[in-house]
């Protein structure tokens, strides 16, 4: 396991300091009653005081979930249905995703014992176990989520290996390379085996501050890199520039300023996992408007021209993929069941959402929303935010958007190019939103934005309020002769 280097880091030290109480033997056992203490101290975390939370974020109680979190599956079942109970759903998954990974195993993989002449549907429940068990300790697993999703990749490229050999000289050759050739479904499997060995070191990051870098890397995300929330996001007003994104510091909770510390890791293009995600922004509803109103508004401060705009991107977007509508014209299932349901109702409320986070900046010439997209195609980070800068440009360009009535008509507003700035930040909790038990704050991204570590300054301010005289002294040292070279350089 990696530490970040101590040159490059703020001093984390000071969250490290409470030793773990209670041993890893014991969390199985007392899972029922950490959980349901975890849900009533983080139910009324935030009415507690600065000091209170943070002797909660330093207790042994968030490494002790984090041990049963790296257990179980990063994918909670039904998790981001409307109307679930996240929190609810989550305590159920920590006590019961283990008995379930391993009925799936014997389920869907009984041939994986079958060169063992092991019949594993015929053994008994605690055979069964120590079989599969032994099983995961020999390929390397970590958890049984982890080796279920191993063994789901490895039945699904046999199966496909065999048709294509089935397929023989009689066969074309191109049906034969079609059968070997990593189809979609192929993708989605390694992806959720990869993102089941990304959670694992996320928890490891956030709870104990050690990660496997090699493993990350191989998995999708970069090293954890700390920083704090003004260098990672940028502070200001909203629009003022198309690099920075202010509304992030808000969005992700209340205890964090723009000199909190966080960590970042970027989602790499690790099979294709950074497009995927980007894409599924692109495609939302929320997006599309944002993207129309900022091309074809004669006017972006009048709000009623903007809500006209909108209502229109929106409407437009009720094709299906039977009718030949691409992607990007296309809503979300669920948004298309409520149309069904209560279609003038619907509408008003998605185009409500979107005057609520449209924000225009006179000054710079940018628009600015912020949303969840509705597509989730990334396990490790479902529940992302996405925050959107558009400047357009000032002249026009000949194409014209066609209207709803006649999708072909060259009638219409002409339409601007639009420039983009987007960053897609999740933050990581081990147990739920907020969690006031997790020692790292972590966000995991998708932006182009240059992610900064803390300044020089800031690391030696903050070793001088801690008493680490020593580290003071090193940060100080090198900040001297960093603002001394700028200086010669600048008398030259």
């Amino acid at each position: 396991m990696d530490w970040i280097d101590e040159a490059d880091q703020i001093d984390l030290a000071s969250l490290r300091e409470v030793e773990d109480q209670i041993a890893e033997a014991n969390v199985a056992s007392n899972l029922p009653g950490i959980a349901k203490t975890g849900a009533k101290i983080a139910g009324g975390a935030y009415g507690v005081s600065a000091l209170g939370y943070q002797a909660l974020k330093h207790s042994g109680l968030g490494p002790m979930i984090g041990d049963q979190a790296r257990k179980v599956s990063t994918k909670v079942e039904t998790f981001y249905n409307p109307g679930a109970n996240k929190k609810k759903l989550m305590f159920e998954h920590l006590r019961k995703n283990e008995a379930i990974e391993i009925q799936k195993i014997i389920k869907l993989h009984p041939w994986r014992f079958a060169d063992d002449n092991i019949d594993i549907k015929k053994a008994s429940p605690e055979e069964a176990e120590a079989i599969i068990r032994n099983d995961m300790k020999k390929q390397g697993s970590q958890s049984l989520a982890e080796h279920r999703a191993l063994l789901d990749e490895e039945k699904f490229i046999k199966k496909r290996e065999a048709r294509a050999l089935k397929a023989g000289p009689k066969g074309s050759s191109i049906r034969r390379e079609a059968f070997m050739k990593q189809g979609g479904k192929l993708v989605t499997l390694n992806r959720l085996l990869r993102h089941e060995r990304l959670a694992q070191e996320m928890i490891d990051w956030t709870e104990r501050g050690v990660y496997n870098e090699k493993r990350l890397k191989a998995n999708g995300l970069s090293r954890p890199r700390v920083t704090n929330m003004k260098a990672a996001f940028g502070v200001g007003e909203i629009g003022g520039s198309m690099q920075d994104h202010p509304r992030i510091q808000k969005t992700w909770g209340r205890t964090l300023v723009p000199d909190s510390t966080v960590s970042i890791s970027h989602i790499l293009d690790k099979g294709g996992d950074k497009g995927v995600i980007t894409k599924s922004v692109r495609r939302d509803h929320i997006y599309q408007m944002g993207e129309y109103v900022t091309a074809h508004a004669d006017d972006l401060t009048d709000l009623k021209e903007v809500r006209k705009l909108a209502t229109a991107r929106f409407n437009s977007m009720i094709g299906d993929k039977a009718s030949g509508a691409t992607m990007y014209n296309r809503l979300h299932p669920h948004i298309g069941n409520d149309l069904v349901e209560n279609w003038d109702g619907t509408v008003k409320r998605e185009v409500d959402k979107f005057m609520k986070t449209f924000n225009y900046n006179k000054k710079t010439g940018i628009v600015s929303i912020q949303f969840s997209p509705q597509y989730k195609p990334h396990i490790l980070v479902g529940g992302v935010n996405a925050d959107i800068n558009f400047r357009r440009s000032t002249g026009t360009i000949g194409r014209n958007i066609g209207t709803l009535g006649d999708p072909k008509s060259r009638v219409g507003v002409p339409s601007r190019k639009v420039y983009n700035n987007i960053l897609v930040s999740d933050k990581y909790d081990v147990l739920m939103q907020n969690d006031p038990l997790q020692r790292q704050v972590h966000f995991n991204v998708v932006t182009d934005r240059d992610v900064k570590r803390v300044p020089r300054s800031i690391k030696f301010n903050l070793a001088m309020k801690e008493k680490k005289y020593g580290k003071a002294a090193k940060h100080g040292a090198k900040w001297f002769m960093k603002r001394a070279m700028r200086l010669a350089l600048f008398r030259r």
